[in-house]
């Protein structure tokens, strides 16, 4: 049987669960949009680690280190916050 990408951000989620029940503050970036040809699609995931480690993918690689270091900065939990992500530009970044 084939893993597909529905697998992969299934084990991405598995694993934020297992560092969370092991104590570890975790973030999770997730895709909720995507227009044109982006390298993932809606219900991606992206799960950091305090210590940043990370496991999972929003961009195929384009824009992860924008997104975890957003994410390493957040001090309050719970925290919610979109960013708008350009995959196809150098910066890449919009704060909504």
């Amino acid at each position: 049987m084939a893993c597909g990408p529905m697998d992969d951000d299934l084990a991405v989620l598995a694993e934020a669960r297992s560092w969370l029940a092991e104590g570890a503050r975790v973030a999770l970036a997730s895709v909720v949009e995507t227009w044109g040809s982006a390298p993932r699609a809606a219900g991606a995931h992206l799960a950091i680690r305090a210590d940043s480690v990370f496991t999972g993918s929003v961009s195929g690689g384009c824009v992860e280190g924008d997104v975890i270091a957003d994410r390493l900065s957040v001090t309050t939990i719970p925290h919610f916050h979109f960013m708008r992500l350009h995959a196809s530009t150098n910066d890449g970044r919009e704060d909504v």
